[in-house]
């Protein structure tokens, strides 16, 4: 619990005069309530004593006086923990949001979408943000209530007090005896909960190749698999809640019985007021809510530290990209790249790349081709640094790529991936990408360079037209031509290109170049291409076997030397000869 509260307070110390809100009026709370058992002694022991009708109106007048006050304090702490539950959730989620995206790729390739989501959402609404606030300073309230409880209850009468918290060693026994137990139920429902997510996101996301093998019904299996194995981990869950909850309350109603049997013999042999039975009864069932609520946070405490703990194994993962603390200065009016004996490893062991040196000067492109896995997409990722080096250097106009600006590098180029990524949104904000210095006229010049702006005028709201998840609603080809129109519309100084114009057709790949060329001169273009009419007009062809470089020049050396370019070529035109490519 320490850890959990160590690690709570990074949260809590931004909303220091709520916290302190509700642990004074928390504390009030408490000693009011405590109050009221203590009026109700005086009012009875008067009665027996022979009270004038003048005292009995002035203690009623208390009791009434003490009971607007509960209400008072009460709904001033009940409104402030609500607040704070509302707010501690939004800085959990903004926390663990800005964190995981600045994270490498690495990290998304451990954890599915379907887990990052869960932890996310149910993991922080359903179980850490009541827990963070109302469930941690609910307790703190049921606490003062049962030690100012106890405390008047020693001042009507020590040894009843003793027999009324008899119970208290079996609870704390209790309390230690089941903490792994509900740990390791509530970890397994997260980790169902995250299964669930995952094969639902799987599902949905390839919902046409479902369709298009039939697979419905297999889908639906695979569903209720998972759904069957969260119900088990919930019922299993909810049982041991349940068996822990019920005896930590009717426990303490022993209390109950117990002073009803000793505190009743101690008013009949005249060691207790009729007024003190009647308060310590009083007590005792004040605190059976209390320790109801201090069991109930035995469970959601357990249930807290597992969410805390799947949000804490993300902070294991740090940033393997940073910011240089002095980063030099970025002249991005041309780029020169340099690759000086590059390579790379995903694992630490087996390099995917290896020995890779190469230049591009501002205004050149590069291709490169080669077999699938052969390294190429991991050269092309080096250069905005998803990835750094594991070894050599890449320099951009002579200065190493680690020590320049990461944000004005990413802003000076313009990356399109092999699979166009869409988001759920309108294709302006698809190209513009909330990137506030992209202008109006830049979108339109984008758009008409990506062969993008006859295809507008087929929809009803032209640039406004939203895209749909992923971009459901456009073809393999609209979808290539606004990701294209994404990397155009912030006037890049370098293009990176991973088979972006697989889905274009011969005519409007030729005139997207054509363009590409008339209107951004100088821009330094690397590509990834198995066209044989793309790569033959580059500049530099680099090809790569194993991850290394095997080759390089110009289409036509390439093709004289007689090497591997010549057999990708001549086994790729056949292939567009014949229809397959």
């Amino acid at each position: 619990m320490r850890e959990l509260a160590k690690w709570l307070w990074r949260f809590w110390r931004l909303h220091r005069s709520a916290l302190a809100v509700i642990i004074i009026f928390s504390t009030a709370n408490g000693a009011i309530k405590a109050a009221y058992p203590y009026v109700l002694k005086f009012i009875f022991d008067g009665i027996e004593a022979g009270f004038k009708i003048e005292d009995l109106l002035h203690y009623i007048l208390m009791f009434l006086g003490v009971g607007i006050s509960v209400y008072l304090v009460y709904m001033t702490m009940q409104g402030t923990r609500a607040y704070m539950n509302m707010r501690m959730e939004f800085r959990f989620r903004q926390w663990i949001f800005e964190y995981i995206s600045r994270l490498s790729p690495s990290f998304y390739h451990k954890y599915t979408t379907g887990d990052i989501v869960t932890r996310l959402t149910d993991d922080i609404t359903e179980k850490l943000a009541w827990f963070s606030c109302s469930g941690i300073f609910r307790t703190l309230e049921a606490v003062l209530m049962v030690v100012f409880g106890i405390a008047a209850m020693l001042t009507i009468n020590a040894k009843l007090t003793l027999f009324a918290i008899g119970p208290l060693p079996l609870l704390v026994f209790i309390f230690i005896k089941t903490a792994t137990i509900l740990h390791q139920r509530f970890d397994t429902v997260q980790k169902a909960i995250s299964h669930i997510n995952d094969v639902m996101e799987s599902c949905f996301s390839g919902i046409k190749v479902v369709k298009a093998y039939s697979r419905e019904g297999a889908q639906k299996n695979v569903f209720s698999d998972a759904v069957d194995k969260r119900k088990k981990a919930e019922v299993r869950a909810v049982m041991t809640h349940g068996i822990i909850d019920s005896l930590w309350g009717h426990i303490w109603q022993l209390g109950v019985v117990i002073v009803m049997l000793f505190g009743g013999k101690m008013v009949i042999d005249g060691d207790l007021t009729l007024g003190g039975f009647v308060a310590f009864n009083s007590y005792v069932l004040m605190l059976i809510y209390p320790m109801f609520d201090i069991g109930q946070f035995v469970v959601a405490g357990r249930r807290g530290v597992v969410s805390v703990n799947r949000l804490r194994e993300l902070e294991k993962f740090t940033p393997e990209i940073e910011e240089p603390s002095v980063p030099l200065k970025f002249e991005s009016d041309g780029m020169e790249i340099e690759f000086r004996e590059v390579g790379f490893s995903y694992d630490g062991n087996r390099f995917a790349v290896k020995n890779v040196s190469f230049a591009a000067k501002p205004g050149d492109l590069v291709a490169l081709v080669g077999p699938v896995g052969s390294g190429k997409s991991t050269v092309l990722n080096m250069i905005p640094r998803l990835f750094d080096p594991t070894e050599g250097e890449i320099t951009v106009n002579g200065k190493n790529l680690k020590y320049l600006s990461l944000e004005e590098l990413r802003r000076a180029i313009g990356y399109v991936p092999q699979e166009p990524l869409l988001f759920s949104d309108t294709i302006e904000n698809n190209i513009t990408f909330h990137r506030e210095w992209v202008s109006a006229q830049s979108i339109k010049e984008s758009a008409e360079m990506a062969q993008l702006k006859s295809e507008l005028s087929q929809f009803k709201d032209g640039y406004h037209t939203r895209v749909g998840t992923r971009g459901v609603n456009l073809s393999g080809g609209q979808k290539q031509r606004v990701s294209v129109a994404r990397a155009l519309a912030g006037n890049p100084k370098l293009l990176l290109l991973d088979d972006c114009t697989a889905s274009l057709d011969a005519l409007t790949e030729q005139e997207l170049w054509r363009q590409l060329r008339q209107v951004m001169p100088k821009a330094t273009c690397f590509l990834i291409s198995h066209r044989t009419h793309t790569v033959r007009n580059a500049d530099l062809i680099l090809v790569f076997d194993q991850g290394q470089i095997v080759e390089r020049g110009t289409h036509d050396s390439l093709i004289e030397l007689n090497g591997l370019y010549r057999q990708l070529y001549e086994k790729q035109l056949l292939a567009e000869s014949v229809g397959i490519a």
